[in-house]
């Protein structure tokens, strides 16, 4: 049978082992907040670099169109990705990059998925074994 004596030592060993999880939790979340907030710094600059780029003209004609629409405020990237943005230079854009990964997923050299049993749910089923 167990005592009152062991049964408290016990609860005071439980107690203490939650502290150290909650301890290390809080850790992993500031470790993780902080990697998410240079990946959102870095993705930042990486959108300022591809705007500047665009609207020097560096990245062509399209790309400077659509740059002009957003400084403008009359789309956003979300926007044109997503299909939502109707404007034919929209349309134009997702035409091009609909064909380019058309074309990475034609090249037999483009890299593919190590595990078989794992799908991409970027690439169609019909496509997945090219």
């Amino acid at each position: 049978m167990t005592t009152a004596g062991e049964l408290e030592a016990a609860v005071r060993e439980s107690a203490t082992e939650c502290r150290g999880i909650q301890a290390r939790h809080r850790l992993l979340a500031d470790q993780l907040e902080e990697e998410h907030a240079e990946a959102r710094d870095r993705l930042d600059a990486h959108d300022r670099e591809r705007a500047a780029a665009a609207r020097a003209g560096d990245s062509g004609p399209l790309a400077e169109e659509l740059q002009r629409r957003l400084d403008r405020g009359d789309t956003t990237l979300a926007g044109i990705i997503g299909g939502e943005d109707p404007h034919p230079s929209a349309d134009r854009a997702r035409a091009e990059w609909s064909a380019t990964l058309d074309g990475w997923l034609d090249d037999p050299g483009f890299p593919r998925l190590r595990d078989p049993d794992v799908t991409d749910p970027l690439v169609p089923p019909e496509r997945a074994g090219r």
